[in-house]
């Protein structure tokens, strides 16, 4: 029973951002800053993950701020080991973001494009599914 509410929740969670992936890190973002839910947050983790995976950074960032500026005394909260790697040596500052994303934008530039569209409608598709 516990697993189905889970995946009911991560259906609804995936349903109110529609197509816009970047959309749903603002949500995220917001919501667990004003009511933290952990699955939610494990949503969240996961989403930024597979953006990451696809070079888009967008996600990690807001990640970064959700832990950066987030209020010290509600106490700890977990982080997947390579989320919380890429945060103490790979992007400690918003300035890391910034040369990394140029970076990125230009290798996108020759590559033509992002994959993190495809990302969140394959969420998407998946969490339909269940």
């Amino acid at each position: 029973m516990q697993q189905q509410a889970t995946d009911m929740d991560l259906s609804v969670s995936l349903d109110f951002i529609g197509m816009d992936g970047h959309e749903n890190f603002k949500t995220s973002f917001y919501g667990l800053e004003k009511n933290f839910q952990s699955n939610v947050y494990e949503d969240f983790e996961k989403l930024t993950l597979e953006f990451y995976h696809n070079g888009d950074l967008y996600g990690l960032e807001k990640y970064w701020a959700f832990h950066h500026y987030r209020n010290p005394d509600s106490g700890p909260i977990d982080k997947l080991p390579e989320l919380e790697r890429l945060l103490r040596e790979e992007f400690r500052t918003l300035d890391d973001f910034k040369a990394k994303g140029k970076a990125h934008d230009s290798s996108e530039k020759e590559t033509g494009g992002s994959n993190s569209t495809k990302v969140v409608a394959a969420s998407h598709s998946a969490a339909e599914t269940k």
